[in-house]
């Protein structure tokens, strides 16, 4: 059952009818009437295995130009240290993905003037951490619109931040994050 509660989670994540994976799962586990649910790694898996078949060699060019975009838009703010993280670096982009970039700065006024100043649209937010005992205690979200078709969310974390290891929310382990240079190299 745990296998099917994964399929029918990355069904839901597929489709849009779920935006974050536990609300997925927990959707998924309420249809079948059952109380486990699978591990995100799990979902994870089973969702990109939906892409390739949904979307076959098409997937691939989209992840193509999603990391060329990426790197045009990290390019465009060197200074505050952009980094490529989630579904855009590792490879698991599918039709609903957008490309998160991480920025390490203590300047967040700095970023949206570099972005007024390169005519670029965006909205910003201030979120809340989650964890009341964590750093930092909230983080700026920024929705850039760009003249690529996706959509491209950055979200800036203090520069002391770049040195501490990032945890990836699905796998548990050390997440992924990717700089210029590292971008460069899966296109070439």
């Amino acid at each position: 059952m745990r296998d099917e509660v994964a399929i029918m989670a990355a069904h839901l994540l597929y489709e849009g009818d779920c935006r974050e994976y536990y609300q997925a799962k927990v959707e998924a586990a309420a249809r079948m009437e059952v109380d486990e649910l699978p591990s995100n790694f799990e979902v994870r898996e089973c969702l990109l295995e939906l892409a390739e078949e949904r979307e076959g060699e098409e997937r691939l060019e989209r992840l193509e130009a999603m990391r060329q975009t990426a790197l045009e838009v990290m390019e465009s703010l060197r200074d505050f240290s952009p980094r490529l993280v989630g579904s855009v670096a590792t490879g698991y982009a599918h039709h609903r993905s957008d490309v998160d970039i991480h920025l390490y700065t203590d300047d967040a006024p700095g970023v949206f003037q570099e972005l007024e100043q390169q005519g670029t649209a965006y909205r910003y937010r201030a979120v809340p951490n989650p964890d009341e005992r964590a750093d930092p205690p909230e983080f700026v979200h920024i929705r850039m619109d760009h003249r690529s078709p996706f959509k491209i969310e950055i979200t800036i974390y203090p520069a002391h931040l770049l040195k501490r290891a990032r945890k990836c929310g699905l796998t548990g382990r050390k997440g992924l994050r990717l700089d210029e240079e590292e971008v460069r190299e899966l296109l070439a």
